[in-house]
């Protein structure tokens, strides 16, 4: 029994002395491979140290050599990066979103920048852009809707199913199954649902529904060619009275070199009066009134004729030295002549308003804005402007426009 126990000790020292065996030449193999992996080609196998990696977000900028180690510089934040390390690494440039596309997250220095299509787009790997998804029209559903990953499928809707949308996500819908108590008044198709309706709905009770909706319709039909009936008689009306308008503008026709009388003057040529002129209450004080005393022009039968000859003279042919004469006398006496003088001649409020803020402007009497703008109307005859003269009490003035151009009077300024 001892014998089989130093037998079996000794096998067991035997494994044992074996087993040392190869650790020692497993240690032996790894040192090697350490030493190895320590040296940089160094002489005489010296050992040395091993070669710096650049971390994720550096880049190398001096390569590692036999006598320097590696040198890392960090990439620029918010414009390169770099996901690896290694000894040989370089920063890459972060990338912009493209053109329909979002920020989904910001370049940093380990992560490139990252976007995402907008809502209907895709990108495409291929051009690196996002481009708009396939809509699918009636009678087609998407079978892959449309994603920032890839562009939408469509397929024809099959048997049993529809689609009546214009869309790059909506899949085809299954048919409405009409219920027992109904009855189917269209089938489906593969771009409308079944239509379905109550059994106990008689169809001529449909039928007085649309008559009565086409007879709702023929008196719609009728108020409106009432409507267009009154709206043109309207339109009519008014164009005859701004046709009646204008004619009383006109001024009288001579009949002979001489001014025909108010019973010869047809309708479309009456003389203005100030009854014809509408004028606000403010003014209606300033206009002359019987009792007044005005100057008395005396006209001899040689300045009647000129009178004549002038009346049909528009003002723009007027001479200067006329017209500037007018609007010093115009303005000489009281500011407001020329205002009340432009309510005789038919402007508005807000009109005489503009041209008293254009003289302030221009720096330039009022009067002279008024006249200058009169002229440019095409019934600015002069006989016109003198009467208006002589109704707000201006005789001075309109005894300017009566004289000729040779006249050689001087100007009496008080």
């Amino acid at each position: 029994m001892f014998m089989i126990i130093m037998m079996n000790k000794n096998k067991i020292q035997r494994f044992i002395y074996l087993l040392e065996f190869f650790l020692a030449l497993c240690v032996a193999e790894v040192s090697s491979e350490f030493i190895e992996q320590r040296t940089r080609n160094c002489i005489d196998n010296e050992l040395c140290d091993t070669c710096t990696l650049c971390a994720p977000g550096f880049e190398t900028s001096h390569v590692c050599t036999e006598t320097k180690d590696t040198v890392c510089t960090q990439c620029i934040p918010g414009q390169s990066f770099n996901p690896v390390a290694g000894r040989n690494v370089y920063c890459k440039p972060c990338k912009d979103c493209p053109i329909n596309s979002r920020l989904k997250r910001s370049c940093n220095l380990t992560h490139n920048t990252e976007c995402e299509c907008e809502r209907d787009f895709y990108i495409d790997l291929a051009s690196g852009t996002c481009k708009p998804c396939t809509v699918c029209t009636h009678g087609y559903g998407a079978a892959r809707p449309c994603s920032p990953f890839h562009n939408t499928l469509c397929r024809t809707c099959p048997h049993g199913t529809y689609n009546n949308m214009h869309s790059t996500t909506s899949g085809c819908i299954p048919c409405t199954q009409c219920k027992e108590s109904q009855h189917i008044l269209h089938r489906c198709t593969h771009i409308q649902d079944t239509i379905c309706a109550e059994s106990d709905i008689p169809f001529n009770g449909r039928r007085r529904d649309m008559d009565t909706i086409d007879e709702e319709a023929e008196e719609s039909d009728s108020i409106i060619a009432i409507y267009c009936a009154l709206l043109a008689s309207v339109v009519f009306g008014l164009l005859v009275y701004v046709t009646i308008k204008q004619c009383r503008a006109k001024p009288p026709i001579k009949t002979n070199g001489t001014v025909p009388s108010s019973a010869s003057v047809p309708l479309c040529h009456p003389r203005p009066t100030l009854v014809d002129m509408e004028l606000p209450p403010s003014r209606l004080d300033r206009r002359a009134k019987p009792n007044d005393v005005r100057p008395i022009m005396v006209v001899n039968e040689k300045g009647k004729k000129l009178r004549t000859a002038l009346a049909e003279t528009r003002m723009r042919d007027v001479s200067l030295a006329k017209r500037r004469e007018m609007e010093i006398l115009l303005d000489m006496r009281s500011n407001d002549d020329w205002m009340l003088l432009a309510e005789y001649l038919g402007y508005s409020s807000p009109r005489i308003n503009v041209l008293g803020q254009r003289a302030l402007e221009k720096q330039v009497p009022p009067a002279r804005c008024l006249l200058s703008d009169w002229a440019k109307q095409e019934e600015s005859y002069i006989g016109y402007l003198a009467e208006a003269l002589e109704d707000i009490g201006r005789e001075d003035v309109a005894t300017v426009l009566w004289r000729s151009d040779d006249s050689s009077r001087p100007l009496d300024i008080l």
